[in-house]
């Protein structure tokens, strides 16, 4: 039973912020998965190795959570706790006490759900990390505003505010604002609830302005890169032109010392021949003073101690100048040595460039290249991709062909909706209504109006073909096998498609989970039986909660050990107006609002107590409405389908 408690803005607050790390994790594998992960923790258990413990209890726990083992995995995780509390692995234990929190939160068992998230913000106070206990404190507050404890909720959210405010977080923020505006809303204090709300408004316009300008500046810093890299090729190549200009004036300047060296030489030459010439006429002034000797003997010593000195000063000057000329030819020959390593490096580089372009242009040619084939190969897939489409667009109109229109359930209930959202053109979930007499005991005529929500394993093309299946066994069994209670029409389907899917030789584990009712027109009464999935009615504003049995139909042989299990039936009077709702799972499953998490069973059902007075089509209209902005940019997880009717006593 669940009593009305908020108002509609309720329906679209969602309070958790952070999606806790390894929280509800995907891991697809093989069911023989389980059983190791729990002969591995025994073992290490055996051998008091409690970290090897904790890690393969807390891996068979997320193993049974994503099957669907809510009961198995708690018993899991609460092992894996021990162990880590052994080792004080207290970021562990936090992450495994909010799985714990999650578990019992989607169980609805509210006060286990507030013990685990207690105890997660007890190790997150220890590990004294602001913003995890400021989430943490978020977690306990959602709890207690489920438990209606509005005054609690609003003490540890104010707590939980200064500590986001301290931080700067901006989320956390947002989410402590919205849920004190929501809370003194419920406590009736307006005032308050509007300041908060209004504080929430203007915090979220500016956040969003931030992101926004963020976005911008990433594709500002994206083009100035762009722009770079341009510039960069232009330096490169200007580069090379100026190289090779330099290598030019090289070979120029190379010439031009060639040329001084060879002006040097006649220089020199020039030098040896005026020497020569020097020394001929110092012979013919020897002869003519060997012609006057006797008559001038002192100006011929003279003369010749003259010369004498003057040979040897011109033979130092021949000395120095050879010296220069040496020295010269010296430092000459370093510079052209240095010319010609410096032209090697220059020409070593130029080759390398070179090389480095003929690389380049192979690369760009295989780029190319690639490019023809990914090309190729997207008209291949395009192609491809048009063949399944048209296949699956067929499929549609075989599934559409094949299920009841739903104008005609009308016909049955007239205050009715069907809403049916296929996350693909074509859907694994399926609704089915019919007909069938029967004769009483007093022989007199009844009829039954059958109608049921089916949710087949998977989606798509998959789910479609086992919805075919089931659609077909209902049939046969209400129809031609003229079996007409829930309970029995339950299990005679599970029987059907075990048989038909071969589930006794083979490992195939598909199954539906559905919601059977079937109203008596005499009796004035629903009969209801469900295979996992619920039965909602409300009457006098009031909500019941009716459970379906916990075995699927079909599922493998898994569930061959609940063998003398039994789908009960419940009925229901019709005595005062009361409002019906059976559905599948794609709506409490949908990831979305401002925390991205699942929209939950509880909220589904404060959502459908909130509309249940409106008129059945606009019922409909707002539930999509709803859903679609919960989603918001998030993708459809799954089929969708809700069927509501409502009945009144004669």
């Amino acid at each position: 039973m669940y009593k009305k408690s908020s108002s509609l803005l309720g329906v679209f607050f969602f309070v958790l912020l952070w999606v806790q790390p390894n929280v509800f994790a995907q891991n697809k594998a093989d069911s023989t998965e389980l059983t190791s992960y729990v002969k591995m923790a025994k073992q290490a258990e055996a051998n008091d190795n409690h970290e090897k413990a904790a890690h393969y209890y807390n891996k068979a726990g997320v193993y049974c959570l994503t099957t669907n083992q809510k009961e198995q995995a708690i018993i899991y995780f609460t092992n894996s706790a021990k162990h880590n509390s052994v080792k004080e692995n207290l970021p562990e234990l936090k992450k495994i006490y909010s799985n714990l929190g999650l578990i019992y939160l989607n169980l609805e068992q509210l006060d286990k759900s507030l013990f685990y998230f207690e105890k997660s913000l007890k190790v997150r106070k220890i590990l004294k990390k602001e913003s995890e206990i400021a989430s943490g404190m978020l977690d306990v507050a959602f709890i207690h505003s489920e438990l209606r404890n509005h005054t609690q909720v609003i003490n540890i959210v104010k707590e939980a505010l200064i500590i986001a405010q301290d931080i700067n977080h901006s989320q956390l923020i947002l989410i402590c604002y919205r849920m004190l505006a929501e809370s003194y809303k419920e406590k009736k204090e307006i005032k308050l609830a509007t300041e908060y709300f209004e504080k929430y408004s203007a915090f979220n316009l500016n956040y969003q302005k931030t992101r926004t300008s963020e976005q911008q500046e990433e594709e500002n810093i994206r083009s100035i890169a762009q722009s770079n890299i341009k510039d960069a090729e232009y330096k490169a190549n200007l580069l090379v032109y100026e190289l090779k200009q330099k290598m030019s004036k090289v070979k120029e300047d190379s010439i031009n010392r060639e040329k001084e060296k060879i002006e040097d030489s006649l220089k020199i030459s020039e030098m040896n021949i005026s020497n020569q010439q020097a020394k001929i006429k110092l012979l013919n002034q020897q002869k003519e003073l060997d012609a006057i000797k006797l008559s001038k003997e002192k100006a011929q010593r003279a003369t010749q101690r003259l010369y004498l000195i003057f040979g040897a000063g011109l033979l130092i000057l021949i000395l120095i100048l050879a010296f220069i000329f040496f020295r010269n030819m010296r430092v000459e020959k370093k510079q052209k040595d240095s010319i010609e390593y410096k032209n090697k490096i220059l020409q070593s580089a130029f080759i390398k460039l070179e090389e480095n372009n003929k690389e380049i242009a192979q690369q760009k040619a295989d780029i190319e290249a690639k490019s023809k084939e990914i090309l190729v190969a997207m008209n291949l897939i395009e192609e491809q991709n048009s063949n399944i489409e048209s296949s699956i667009s067929y499929a549609q109109t075989i599934q559409t062909a094949l299920l009841p229109n739903p104008e005609t359930f009308q016909n049955y209930f007239k205050d009715s909706f069907i809403l049916f959202l296929p996350r693909d053109k074509v859907s694994g979930d399926f609704f089915w209504f019919n007909e069938a007499t029967y004769l009483d005991q007093n022989n007199k005529e009844h009829t039954k109006f059958f109608v049921s929500a089916i949710d087949c394993t998977g989606h798509g093309v998959p789910g479609a073909l086992l919805s075919m299946i089931g659609f077909n066994a209902l049939e046969n069994i209400v129809l031609y096998k003229k079996i007409l209670t829930p309970g029995l029409i339950l299990h005679e389907l599970h029987n059907e498609v075990k048989h038909i899917l071969r589930q006794d030789t083979t490992d195939n584990k598909d199954g539906m989970d559905m919601a059977l009712c079937a109203y008596d027109n005499q009796l004035h009464q629903i009969e209801f039986s469900g295979a996992k999935n619920p039965l909602i009615y409300i009457k006098n504003n009031e909500l019941f909660h009716i459970k379906g049995g916990k075995k699927p139909i079909a599922g493998g042989n898994f569930f061959e050990l609940m063998k003398n299990f039994k789908y009960e039936d419940t009925i229901i009077p019709i005595t005062e107006p009361t409002t019906f709702y059976i559905f599948s799972d794609g709506f409490p499953d949908q990831i979305g609002g401002p925390e991205n998490r699942k929209f939950l069973i509880s909220r589904f059902k404060e959502l459908l107590l909130e509309i249940h007075n409106s008129p059945m089509s606009d019922q409909a209209e707002l539930l999509k409405l709803i859903l679609e902005q919960w989603r918001g940019e998030e993708k459809q997880v799954d089929d969708v389908i809700i069927i509501g009717f409502r009945l009144y006593p004669k």
